[in-house]
């Protein structure tokens, strides 16, 4: 028995991921900054991958910070970057985000309330719905992991995953995130629908893949694991990481097979 247990807890997980955005739209400064006569009120129509908006042009460079903020690799540098982004423009969601995820990472003191902050603030400003969706899946996400298991906290961190799937029922990260909390709980049968939607939209989606083989196993369904698992080992794309994690767990799975049967 003891060395069952001692398996069982090598199977492990891929933790949740946080959502973050990228370059908002190559904004043409040049046009506004040659043309003197432009009024600062003046509206410019910026292109998203969510859709479009509304951009006056005083608000043009604070555009061209957040493209700067995304691609800059000192997160210490990013971070004040977004921080100056946000006292121009305090309500820009994409920045809140993208800020939160560098405080949470970073996790000084003080850091995780302001990525709070910054993620309550994103929810209440997001006019489109997959911004909502990812500033209250990375929210629910945020909450997860620091519940320590509380069941209160996971509550919380479920009703936030429920939420952001009712802004976008396809948005991947809620959609994987929200499996981990139900393999916290043993709650196999909402995980495996939980992967199985990850996968439907997105087939290669890998950690979703490794963790409906979990799934499958915690189930009692060793075949479908192993199959899942071999699938994935010549999966393109899968990284040698997460090779090596899933034969390190098609080997658990056959050894805990073989014990339960002798």
């Amino acid at each position: 028995m003891a060395s069952s247990q001692s398996l069982w807890s090598g199977l492990r997980r891929q933790p949740g991921r946080r959502t973050y955005f990228g370059v908002l739209a190559l904004l043409l400064s040049s046009h506004v900054a040659g043309n003197q006569e432009v009024h600062p009120e003046t509206q410019y129509v910026l292109s998203t991958a969510w859709g479009e908006r509304f951009v006056s042009a005083s608000d043009l460079p604070v555009f061209e910070s957040f493209n700067k903020a995304v691609n800059e690799p000192n997160s210490e540098v990013a971070l004040a970057m977004y921080d100056d982004i946000l006292q121009r423009l305090p309500t820009l969601p994409e920045a809140l985000i993208n800020f939160s995820g560098l405080l949470t990472a970073r996790r000084a003191s003080g850091d995780l309330a302001r990525a709070r902050e910054a993620l309550t603030s994103a929810i209440a400003s997001a006019e489109h719905t997959r911004l909502k969706a990812a500033a209250l899946s990375n929210l629910a996400h945020l909450e997860q992991k620091e519940s320590g298991l509380n069941l209160a906290q996971l509550a919380e961190s479920e009703a936030l995953y429920q939420r952001a799937l009712n802004e976008d029922p396809d948005f991947v990260d809620a959609l994987f995130n929200y499996g981990t909390l139900c393999d916290a709980l043993g709650r196999y049968d909402d995980s495996s629908a939980l992967y199985s939607r990850v996968l439907a939209i997105q087939p290669s989606h890998t950690l979703a893949r490794l963790n409906l083989a979990n799934c499958h196993f915690h189930r009692g369904e060793t075949v479908k694991a192993l199959q899942l698992q071999n699938g994935l080992i010549s999966m393109e794309g899968t990284s040698d990481a997460e090779k090596l994690q899933t034969l390190v767990n098609m080997g658990q799975v056959v050894m805990l097979s073989t014990c339960v049967e002798s």
